[in-house]
Parts: structure tokens; C-alpha cells; sequence
């Protein structure tokens, strides 16, 4: 008579959640240009941030909101550059695009501010008779 070989049933082995954390990003118009934002310098709406990895895919895209914000979340921990195109007749004041490192369960934030192209006008030259 065969003898019942036991089953072994397996054990649950939960798999990490990877550690993740998140980029906060603010535009801002930059009235003085010094690339920080000051009270009279107004949250920038509408700016698309685009957000790459290291190796330069694109992992995010999205829109600053009413308050110049931007957020990417569920990120893994690494480093990640934000990208920005600035509108016709706008410069950044900070160096485009803008490196942040992303730690496990924290906030990572960067700013950018856009201020007016200086544009020259010529008068032309009048001459006394």
C-alpha cells in the first residue's frame, strides 16, 4: 500500500514596496530676476514640467496649477531633472533643467522663476540743423 506523502504548503514571502518619495516643484514670475521668489513675484500657472530619470526618459508630465505648483509622487528613491520650456518673451533665473535627488519617504523640492527678455529699442537718431 503506497504510504500519503505530505504536502508541504507554501509559506507567504510579502514582497517589498519599494521606498518611494515625491518632487514638488513651484514656478514663479521673477519681477527682479534674483531667482527667489519674493512676495510680489506671482505663482506661474499653466508651465509644463516634464520629468526625467537619469537616463533621460521621461517618467512625468504635467501642468503647474493656480498656485505655480507642480507634484510627481510614487517616485523611487534616485536623481531626476526637471525639464521646462519657457514661454515667448520669458527667461528662467535658474539653471534649466533643475536636478533633484529623491530620498525614500521624503519631500524633494525645486523652483524655478521666469523673468522678461530685455528687449532694446532704438530711437533713431535725430540730427539739429
Amino acid at each position: 500500500t503506497p504510504t500519503p506523502t505530505p504536502t508541504l504548503t507554501p509559506t507567504h514571502t510579502p514582497t517589498p514596496t519599494p521606498a518611494t518619495g515625491l518632487i514638488r516643484f513651484y514656478a514663479f514670475l521673477d519681477h527682479n530676476g534674483d531667482g527667489v521668489p519674493d512676495s510680489d513675484d506671482p505663482p506661474f500657472e499653466g508651465l509644463q514640467v516634464i520629468l526625467r530619470d537619469e537616463q533621460g526618459r521621461v517618467r512625468g508630465a504635467t501642468l503647474t496649477n493656480s498656485e505655480g505648483r507642480a507634484t510627481f509622487s510614487g517616485l523611487l528613491v534616485g536623481a531626476y531633472s526637471l525639464w521646462v520650456t519657457p514661454p515667448e518673451g520669458l527667461a528662467t533665473t535658474r539653471p534649466n533643467p533643475v536636478f533633484v535627488n529623491v530620498q525614500a519617504g521624503a519631500l524633494a523640492e525645486a523652483q524655478m522663476g521666469f523673468t522678461p527678455i530685455w528687449q532694446p529699442h532704438f530711437l533713431p537718431l535725430l540730427r539739429a540743423n
